[in-house]
């Protein structure tokens, strides 16, 4: 029973890491950075990326700001086309914040995973 007990308890100490490669361009327009891409793929799927910070007054300090929002925008251009509708491809939106306060945490452990396990495209550069 000692056994499994140090296992639970070495367990709720681990904190998972996922690492995934994203790329790409923002242009500055004035209080936030873009960046479009597509359409791409058979429905035509254009990504709209906009990054906003938590604090505009921040824009003006030389190290800037820390805290910030992404969204991204996914239009489908090309929806009536019936492998679309087959896979329902759809337009929708998604936030991702970094707005939250910091918070310690006591990780006994650190277990990586990659979103890119498996994809055999080495980096060019």
């Amino acid at each position: 029973m000692n056994v499994f007990r140090t296992t639970t308890e070495a367990d709720s100490k681990k904190c998972h890491c996922t690492v995934s490669d994203w790329r790409s361009t923002f242009t500055r327009q004035t209080d936030r950075w873009v960046a479009n891409s597509g359409p791409g793929g058979i429905c035509g799927v254009i990504n709209v990326f906009t990054l906003r910070p938590h604090d505009l007054k921040k824009m003006k300090e030389p190290i800037g700001p820390i805290l910030w929002r992404l969204d991204q925008q996914d239009i489908v251009t090309r929806a009536d086309d019936a492998a679309c509708k087959f896979f329902n491809v759809t337009s929708g939106a998604t936030t991702v914040s970094w707005d939250a306060p910091s918070k310690s945490i006591d990780c006994g452990e650190i277990e990586f995973s990659s979103a890119l396990e498996g994809m055999s495209e080495p980096r060019k550069k």
